[in-house]
C-alpha cells in the first residue's frame, strides 16, 4: 500500500529497493530489504521480501549434428565428422531438461560455396538460453557439397 497526498499519489508509479550486495552465495538466500524512502510517500510494508535462487554448475556434452540449410534440391552436405560434440556449463535444475536437440549447427549452402577450401569453422546456430561457456570439438570440419544421385527401378 502507498499513502501520500492525492497529487504526490498519482506520479508514484514505483518502488525501488535500497541496493544490496551479495557476494559468495553458496545457497539459495532470502532477505528483507528495505525500500528507498520517497518524501511525503509512505509504504506499507516498508520492506520487500527477496529470493535470490542459487543452483550448482555442472558440465554436459552432447553430440550435435551438422545440418546443411538452404541447399537446391540435387545437391547434399557431406561433413567429416557429421556430428560435432557441444560441452556447456548448466545448472543442476536444468541439466535433464537440455539435451543435443536444444542445439543447431547449420551450414548454409552459399557460405560453403564462397569458400576457398573444404574445412568449415563450426558456428553454433542456435542453443538454449540456460548454457553458458559453451565449446564445440573439433572446432573444424571438412565438408563435400554432393550431387544427389536419382535411382531408376525396374
Amino acid at each position: 500500500s502507498i499513502y501520500a497526498p492525492a497529487s504526490l499519489l498519482q506520479s508514484v508509479d514505483t518502488a525501488y529497493t535500497d541496493e544490496i550486495e551479495l557476494t559468495d552465495l553458496s545457497d539459495s538466500t532470502t532477505i528483507n530489504i528495505p525500500l528507498q524512502y520517497a518524501k511525503g510517500v509512505k509504504f506499507v510494508p516498508n520492506e520487500v521480501q527477496v529470493g535470490f535462487p542459487v543452483d550448482i554448475l555442472t558440465e554436459k556434452t552432447v553430440k550435435v549434428p551438422i545440418r546443411g540449410v538452404n541447399f537446391p534440391t540435387d545437391k547434399m552436405l557431406r561433413t567429416f565428422p557429421s556430428f560435432v560434440e557441444v560441452t556447456f556449463q548448466i545448472g543442476t535444475r536444468s541439466f535433464n531438461k537440455i539435451s543435443a536437440a536444444d542445439f543447431a549447427i547449420d551450414i548454409d549452402y552459399w557460405d560453403l560455396r564462397a569458400l576457398d577450401d573444404d574445412t568449415w569453422l563450426i558456428k553454433i546456430s542456435k542453443y538454449p538460453e540456460q548454457a553458458k561457456r559453451i565449446r564445440v570439438w573439433p572446432t573444424n570440419v571438412d565438408f563435400l557439397i554432393e550431387k544427389k544421385t536419382t535411382q531408376v527401378h525396374d
